[in-house]
């Protein structure tokens, strides 16, 4: 099958800090696969462009003078990691198109470094959260290590230090994690860091994966039983869609292309008539994913994008 309405992914950058990365990231890597296969065009590279460069002037409004970001700026008390993390993860593969200040790169991570606990963890200034992935020191900081490894050939010695750190703190707590959304984040923070501890990380999120007899595999959260008959579990919520996406990329990572075919299935199956989800998070999540996952299988015939004119 074939990722239509590819453009629809070109949405203007609005909202808080959090939504406006999801009119920020799409463009970037939606470049990085289009010019890899020398498919591109004026109108579009051009659309592409702008959107950019309105997304990261537009994140600057939520930026702390410290450097850190948090979904709505300086009305927030705090920066948070999660989303300084995602910020300059974020900045530094737009970087590659529009011109990115270093120095805001370069002050999100310090003042990540800054935030790290002694035993290599990340932790929020305060109770305050926006994301389940800000709930757990362990997810968190796996979600973190993935800002630092984006803005790998310009880790500084205290950077590298703080991310060898917290994958040190990842590799020797995830087994403490039992439910497969935060597995996925964590599994993929080892793969990506490529720590002895993926293979047996992985073989523990595979062991939760879900299947059915139309060559599909997804993860999903246990459903408590007092939950069962809310319909809000009855189809793919945002966490499903998300902890599938990362056990997608843990297979890109691990080489398994023909093993994530059923995983890539069950993603195209959830999308509705125009390629995208039920939801604007879980549009974000999933087909950026598919796109990184595309780009890297682009030589795969199974699954293609179909590129704008």
């Amino acid at each position: 099958p074939a990722m239509n309405n590819l453009e629809d992914l070109l949405q203007l950058p609005t909202g808080c800090g959090e939504q406006n990365l999801e009119g920020l990231l799409p463009p970037a890597i939606m470049l990085d696969y289009l010019r890899e296969v020398g498919r591109t065009s004026s109108s579009f590279t051009g659309r592409a462009f702008r959107l950019l460069e309105h997304g990261y002037q537009r994140q600057m409004v939520f930026r702390h003078k410290d450097g850190s970001f948090s979904p709505f700026g300086k009305t927030d008390i705090y920066g948070t990691v999660w989303l300084t993390a995602q910020t300059a993860g974020a900045l530094q593969r737009a970087s590659k198109y529009i011109d990115i200040d270093p120095e805001v790169i370069d002050s999100a991570l310090s003042w990540l470094a800054g935030q790290q606990q002694p035993d290599g963890s990340f932790k929020e200034l305060d109770d305050t959260t926006y994301h389940r992935i800000q709930a757990n020191p362990v997810t968190l900081t796996a979600f973190t290590i993935l800002g630092f490894v984006e803005n790998k050939y310009n880790l500084t010695s205290q950077y590298r230090n703080a991310m060898n750190k917290a994958i040190d703190y990842v590799a020797s707590n995830w087994r403490t994690q039992q439910d497969p959304y935060d597995l996925s984040i964590v599994s993929y923070a080892l793969h990506v860091a490529v720590h002895p501890d993926k293979d047996a990380s992985w073989s523990r999120l595979e062991s939760m994966a879900k299947e059915d007899d139309q060559d599909r595999k997804w993860w999903q959260s246990e459903i408590p039983e007092l939950e069962a008959t809310n319909p809000w579990h009855k189809t793919p919520n945002t966490e499903t869609i998300e902890m599938t996406s990362y056990a997608l990329l843990c297979l890109t990572e691990r080489g398994g292309i023909s093993d994530a075919v059923p995983v890539t299935n069950w993603l195209f199956s959830q999308m509705n008539t125009n390629g995208g989800f039920a939801a604007t998070s879980e549009t974000y999540a999933g087909k950026t994913i598919i796109l990184l996952y595309l780009n890297t299988t682009r030589e795969d015939s199974r699954y293609s994008i179909a590129c704008p004119n």
